[in-house]
């Protein structure tokens, strides 16, 4: 069942009113703030939500008889096209902004784990791969010897 109660969401979940023009820009600019995801998500789900309730006026004018000639249907396809046209553009800077998140945090947790790793674990690995790379290649002479004798044969 849809809320039909307006909520306000917590004023930090609020962006500040900003002319239509402006928005575009607004969305594009970096946040330089490190806490920045709380409040953009929040937003998006307040803006998702509210979207909601608008269908859900809709929903209640139709069932009062109070729809249009042409039927109110057409306004609920707007407005879930304006819904989705909105979440596929943030989500779009959201993904952006996300994977060069990830890509620091990704250093971030490297440079943390090659300051842990113990010296002596890189020498023995070292050995283990000369130890593989040396069966390998006894395995490859090997291969090579039997072929050479079936040809001579």
């Amino acid at each position: 069942m849809a809320i039909t109660k307006p909520t306000r969401s917590p004023r930090r979940a609020q962006l500040p009113a900003l002319p239509l023009y402006r928005i575009s820009r607004a969305w594009q600019r970096p946040l330089k703030h490190p806490l920045w995801k709380l409040p953009v998500y929040e937003t998006l789900h307040v803006l998702n939500r509210d979207f909601e309730q608008v269908l859900a006026g809709l929903e209640k004018l139709r069932k009062l008889g109070l729809s249009p000639p042409e039927g109110s249907t057409i306004y609920q396809v707007m407005i879930q096209h304006m819904r989705a046209n909105a979440n596929a553009g943030l989500m779009e800077v959201l993904l952006e902004r996300e994977l060069d998140d990830g890509l620091r945090f990704d250093k971030l947790r490297r440079a943390w784990e090659k300051e842990m790793e113990d010296p002596d674990e890189i020498l023995l690995r070292a050995e283990e791969v000369k130890e593989q790379r040396r069966k390998e290649a006894e395995k490859k002479a090997k291969r090579k010897r039997r072929g050479a004798g079936k040809k001579g044969a």
